[in-house]
């Protein structure tokens, strides 16, 4: 948090006033987001997320719970109706767009979390938890200890609640209770201190990887990554829905004392070392998704399936040199008109020379 304030003197009373108070900066605090974690947004057409559905039909609980906190027994009399002459389930200053609905209506649609995400900033009790767990006792079994080398089990999982940036609204009005006024122009009360975005960060690195070495020098893996990025602008009322999951497949094998002869002629020389051969193949799918609030729409932007097949083979030609060959294929395929499909193929060899000791 920045804070910056003018001292300004005033010759009557002989002392100085301090004024233009702004506070200014950005918000982040581990969170938890798994409830909405594994809801598949697709590529088939149909976009809807029931989250979003839960979040447009929060609005109405926060802004009835707001109304009572602010107008007590008579809040009933600042129902807003609709276009018929119903209520509409909003209250005067708590729209549909009003800051103070959207945020807390957001994080329990996504989030799950109670009564302490009602506002921009949760205390620091609402701090949720993080974590990573590492497993290596699978090749301490005998039976599993007979084929393996060792097998390895990860899994992490890390969100975050972020304001962007956040600043002191210098236009809002106070009544003479001190109470924030209602914005004309917005139809909301004015809000302590404006924000740009808010989102919520999701990352499993990794759901889960297996890594496996046999008694016979195969290696196997296998490794799910989830990643998900939850957008709300405060600004345009539009949530962005970034996501993208990824599957890998690796197989390896080592030959040891592999022997190689290179040159030819008097100048043929034979090496004795290790090859490791290496291969992976990538599925991952990306989604990007525009939720218009006010609109109700739900809109794909972006997005495309990506292959990728990966296979090198390494060789220690002496403690200094290396030498590697590889073949890397990548297919992109869109899920939108916009783009075309590309395919692109690399393949070489290199040498890596090592100076230090």
């Amino acid at each position: 948090r920045n804070r910056s304030e003018y001292y300004i003197y005033d010759a009557d009373n002989a002392r100085f006033n301090n004024e233009n108070l702004v506070k200014s900066g950005n918000f982040s605090m581990s969170f938890m987001s798994i409830k909405s974690a594994f809801f598949s947004i697709g590529n088939t057409g149909d976009f809807s997320s029931k989250y979003f559905d839960e979040f447009l039909e929060n609005r109405k609980v926060e802004s009835l719970r707001l109304a009572k906190e602010r107008y007590g027994d008579s809040y009933q009399d600042e129902a807003i109706p609709d276009a018929e002459g119903k209520p509409s389930g909003y209250y005067t200053g708590f729209t549909a767009t009003s800051q103070q609905v959207l945020i807390p209506a957001f994080m329990k649609a996504y989030g799950g979390g109670g009564s302490g995400y009602n506002k921009l900033f949760p205390n620091i009790w609402q701090m949720k938890p993080n974590w990573r767990i590492t497993f290596e006792g699978l090749s301490k079994i005998p039976l599993v200890k007979r084929y393996f080398k060792s097998i390895n089990l990860s899994h992490a999982y890390n969100s975050t609640y972020d304001v962007g940036s956040y600043i002191t609204n210098l236009l809002a009005e106070y009544d003479e209770d001190g109470f924030l006024e209602i914005n004309d122009l917005t139809g909301n009360f004015y809000n302590l201190y404006d924000a740009n975005t808010v989102s919520i960060n999701e990352q499993f690195n990794p759901l889960i990887n297996v890594d496996m070495i046999w008694k016979n020098n195969f290696t196997t893996s296998f490794e799910i990554k989830r990643t998900r990025n939850l957008i709300l602008s405060l600004s345009n009322t539009q949530l962005t829905e970034v996501a993208s999951n990824e599957v890998i497949f690796g197989l390896g094998y080592r030959f040891d004392n592999f022997g190689m002869i290179i040159g030819s002629g008097s100048r043929q020389k034979k090496y004795n070392s290790d090859l490791n051969l290496r291969g992976d193949l990538s599925i991952r799918k990306n989604s990007t998704i525009i939720r218009k609030i006010v609109d109700e729409v739900d809109q794909l932007t972006s997005g495309q399936k990506v292959v990728t097949l990966k296979f090198s083979a390494d060789y220690v030609l002496s403690n200094r040199f290396n030498l590697r060959l590889y073949y890397d294929r990548i297919v992109n395929t869109p899920y939108v008109s916009l783009s075309y499909p590309t395919t692109t193929t690399e393949f070489g060899a290199s040498i890596r020379f090592t100076l230090a000791n």
